[in-house]
């Protein structure tokens, strides 16, 4: 109930105003009572408006050697390529952006978030994309790199772990897209091989820096969201980029590729093939 307005004092020339006064709080203090109400009540009935549904993914990476898993910093030399080398792996780092949802329309959903895994530290290898919209999605499409707007100098936020990814400022600046690297054995000795994906020129005589990343369309990744959460393995066999379509040699290219195009261009179209989903859970 609206409290009654009270005057003070008895001079009847302040009789009208005030109570024109009063009339006026009490339009106030009614409209405002109106509000307070419809406000609670929306609050109240959340059926009212109901949010649309949404989906969460998690994509959990693992890594391995044809068929087995990977082991970094074996004292020998586990591992066989398809050029012969017999090799192991030291490091290995990359860049995971722009995962796009793809629907059969022609349309998708794309995060913006840039993610950087370490195949040597397990807490890097998993990440969620949450606020999907509701619906079936018929792939799921990976950029192993940074995306060219912001694969440049300071285009990522300044941590010690982005620092240590950066490409060099002669080369072009930026990051390194993919940063892998080991021993293997040259004849009686042994040798550096290296996967340095990033910016390089096709010709000495261009200005333009190419960032070599890696798009790939991971086969059998399709879902459908319904306001739940899934979860999806993606196993990376390292293997596989010296293999198809291109073998590749690391004797033929050396310890150093980051200033070559041709060795990049390579590793791209044959790690396009080295990207499967393991498993898919819905959780």
């Amino acid at each position: 109930m609206i409290a009654p307005c009270r005057f003070l004092g008895p001079c009847r020339a302040h009789l009208v105003p005030a109570v024109r006064t009063c009339i006026a709080l009490g339009a106030l203090s009614l409209g405002a009572l109106f509000l307070s109400a419809l406000f609670l009540g929306c609050g109240g009935d959340k059926g009212t408006t109901p949010d649309d549904p949404e989906g969460r993914l998690t994509l959990k990476f693992s890594y391995s050697i044809d068929d087995a898993p990977l082991v970094m910093n074996t004292a020998d030399y586990p591992y066989e390529n398809a050029a012969g080398n017999e090799y192991k792996v030291v490091g290995l780092k990359h860049y995971i952006t722009g995962v796009q949802l793809r629907r059969l329309n022609g349309t998708s959903f794309e995060s913006t978030d840039v993610h950087l895994l370490n195949a040597a530290d397990p807490t890097t290898l998993a990440f969620t994309i949450g606020q999907i919209p509701a619906g079936p999605y018929s792939s799921i499409q990976i950029l192993v790199g940074v995306d060219d707007t912001r694969n440049v100098e300071g285009g990522l936020p300044a941590t010690l772990d982005n620092f240590n990814m950066q490409w060099p400022r002669q080369l072009g600046g930026g990051y390194h897209n993919v940063m892998a690297e080991g021993r293997y054995k040259a004849g009686a000795a042994d040798s550096t091989w290296t996967v340095h994906l990033g910016k390089v020129k096709h010709d000495p005589n261009e200005t333009f820096y190419h960032n070599h990343v890696v798009e790939v369309i991971v086969p059998g990744s399709g879902i459908s969201f319904s306001d739940d959460s899934w979860e999806v393995s993606i196993d990376v066999n390292l293997n596989q980029w010296f293999v198809t379509p291109t073998v590749y040699d690391f004797a033929t290219y050396g310890s150093f590729i980051m200033d070559q195009h041709e060795p990049q261009e390579i590793l791209i179209a044959n790690a396009r093939d080295a990207f499967t989903v393991k498993s898919k859970v819905r959780l």
